[in-house]
């Protein structure tokens, strides 16, 4: 199932970029969503950012703080993400 995962995470990243298909920054919030909650802590980081943004997404930082602090649980580095632990976002 990694391999699907993985495959969905980089949909998102060929919309994101436009690598090979038209930009479309909403399709790829979606496959970053999909494989967000499939596990992926890279899609969980990209989908924060996007959130924490307003990139393809309504801007929606308590939302992006909770895919972030997904990440971190996983082992994606914090650094420059202290914010994300202050309680207004949990």
């Amino acid at each position: 199932m990694s391999e699907l995962v993985l495959a969905i995470y980089e949909v998102g990243q060929s919309f994101f970029r436009g690598w090979g298909v038209e930009k479309d920054k909403k399709m790829a919030v979606s496959y970053f969503q999909l494989a967000a909650k499939l596990g992926d802590p890279d899609a969980q980081q990209d989908l924060a950012f996007c959130l924490a943004n307003g990139k393809g997404c309504k801007k929606d930082k308590r939302e992006a703080a909770k895919w972030y602090r997904a990440a971190v649980a996983q082992g994606v580095s914090d650094i420059g993400l202290a914010w994300i632990y202050k309680e207004k976002y949990q």
